[in-house]
């Protein structure tokens, strides 16, 4: 994860490990640290901004940039980067890894 013009970007690589199913995808969700506009204290925003990689059903490895641009969101330079990868699931919710996150302060 690293910032760059402006954004707060995520590189992966994900491939199907068990090709030809259900396609595999990354996501990653972005937090902010702002300030709250009703008291004017600081916190994690409630809202998170989402990016997901395109699905697929191949057993090659695919490289996958997810981004947002933080200009307009990180007023208190912080934000909290979540990444997962997960399998489409039609009947019941997607099968994902563990969801760590990386904080970065300075933007």
């Amino acid at each position: 994860m690293y910032t760059k013009n402006g954004y707060v970007k995520n590189h992966t690589y994900y491939k199907d490990l068990a090709p030809g199913g259900n396609g595999v995808y990354t996501q990653t969700d972005y937090q902010y640290l702002v300030k709250k506009p009703s008291d004017g204290t600081v916190g994690w925003s409630l809202t998170f901004h989402q990016d997901q990689s395109a699905r697929t059903t191949s057993s090659s490895w695919q490289d996958q940039y997810d981004s947002d641009d933080y200009t307009s969101r990180s007023q208190e330079g912080s934000v909290r980067v979540w990444y997962k990868v997960c399998e489409d699931q039609s009947m019941s919710p997607d099968a994902c890894s563990r969801n760590p996150y990386i904080r970065v302060n300075g933007l």
